[in-house]
């Protein structure tokens, strides 16, 4: 089904099945595996034309030395030694740096560095600076108490410094407190959002990705992270391309895809209140929706 209208696609399993993919009029053919449409097959072609060309000038080279006093053979079987060591250091970087589109056959801690410093679907790269993408929106909010880090100085939270000058502390029983922190922990946000099972640096139909908006990303469980988070820096826009993504899964569980729509997670915090039974003191503190 197009997408190009925004439409909801199926995905196909990851399963191994015969496509019928050949090439050389039928002579080379290959399996499929998944959504993976790998280079096997130029591959296959590649090297089979290379032998065949390595064969006509094995040929000649052989009828040539019997004619002079090169020694061809000689010159020529080394080059061709040394050909096959650069095809074959070749093909095993490039085997070592590509995994198949099915991520489902590899482990969860397997992971690929250029998903860890992407920004694909949304999240936050590894060691990113860019302001306000993990800012904790619970930060001195007003029924927190803001303290200047070196003078114990009181300060309005509204004007709490976010430079780590100050601290931030709220109370959520009578003498109990704890702090806030200035930046979400890893449990909210992480640089290997959707990186695990060796998945790429993109959110392909192969490799879909976890929507951003929180009431859906909290539907994927603990599997789950936020994006990086909605500011006025930061409105979301996913930049779309039909075809190329970013492509994002319709629920958990399925299969199904669809254009991701925000790539951006927003800030909403949840405050909670405790009245202690003996004094009715309120207290009211903060804190973040977490996948589960």
């Amino acid at each position: 089904m197009d997408d190009e209208a925004g439409e909801v696609i199926l995905g196909e399993e990851g399963h191994a099945g015969w496509k019928g993919e050949c090439g050389l009029y039928g002579l080379l053919c290959y399996e499929k595996i998944g959504n993976d449409v790998a280079n096997i097959l130029d591959a296959s072609v590649n090297i089979f034309l290379g032998l065949v060309f390595a064969w006509a000038v094995g040929i000649m080279s052989t009828h040539l030395a019997k004619k002079g006093r090169i020694k061809w053979k000689v010159y020529w079987l080394g080059s061709l030694a040394l050909l096959l060591c650069m095809i074959q250091t070749y093909y095993l970087y490039r085997a070592a740096n590509n995994f198949s589109g099915s991520h489902r056959y590899f482990d969860d801690d397997i992971y690929r560095f250029d998903c860890y410093k992407s920004r694909k679907g949304g999240k936050i790269a590894q060691d990113d600076s860019l302001p306000l993408i993990d800012r904790n929106p619970c930060f001195c909010h007003e029924f927190a108490q803001c303290r200047d880090s070196n003078t114990n100085a009181y300060i309005e939270p509204a004007s709490c410094p976010l430079d780590g000058t100050a601290n931030c502390r709220e109370y959520i029983a009578p003498n109990t407190k704890r702090s806030i922190s200035r930046t979400l922990s890893s449990t909210y946000i992480s640089h290997k959002r959707d990186c695990q099972n060796g998945k790429k640096a993109s959110c392909t139909k192969e490799q879909p990705c976890t929507p951003c908006e929180l009431d859906k990303l909290l539907l994927f469980g603990s599997q789950a992270s936020y994006c990086s988070l909605c500011s006025v820096l930061n409105n979301g826009d996913c930049h779309f391309k039909p075809g190329i993504g970013p492509y994002c899964f319709k629920s958990p569980n399925s299969n199904e895809f669809e254009p991701c729509r925000r790539c951006c997670t927003e800030s909403l915090p949840v405050f909670e209140t405790y009245t202690d039974p003996n004094t009715n003191e309120t207290f009211t503190f903060c804190s973040m929706p977490k996948p589960s």
